[in-house]
């Protein structure tokens, strides 16, 4: 998950979507390796027709989902990172459609601070 994750922010994902929440209760829980590896387990070792109850795939999911969010907050704190050595005056992200040199100063705080 880590490899694919990673190979895809170098080729420019942006955001994930998690289409799990469409389909469950969008309660997800803290979660034990252990806890996901059972069921994990459980599925490699079934038939393939094979339909667990989603009360049984929920510590998987919820697993899943916050080792996502891990790695995705670890990707922003690079980012944030970079915006930071990176010299003011080399950093344009946006449109300059600003009247003021104030102005686009302020777009660029804020900018910075969402990212």
């Amino acid at each position: 998950m880590e490899k694919v994750f990673e190979e895809n922010v170098s080729k420019g994902m942006v955001a994930v979507k998690v289409d799990i929440a469409y389909k469950r209760a969008i309660s997800f829980e803290k979660t034990s390796e252990e806890s996901a590896r059972k069921v994990f387990q459980k599925l490699v070792n079934a038939n393939e027709d094979y339909k667990m109850p989603a009360s049984d795939a929920k510590p998987l999911q919820d697993y899943l989902l916050f080792k996502l969010l891990d790695m995705a907050e670890n990707q922003a704190r690079y980012l944030s990172e970079w915006l930071e050595t990176v010299p003011a005056s080399n950093f344009f992200a946006f449109g300059g459609d600003q009247r003021t040199v104030e102005n686009t100063y302020g777009q660029m705080l804020m900018a910075k601070q969402i990212l």
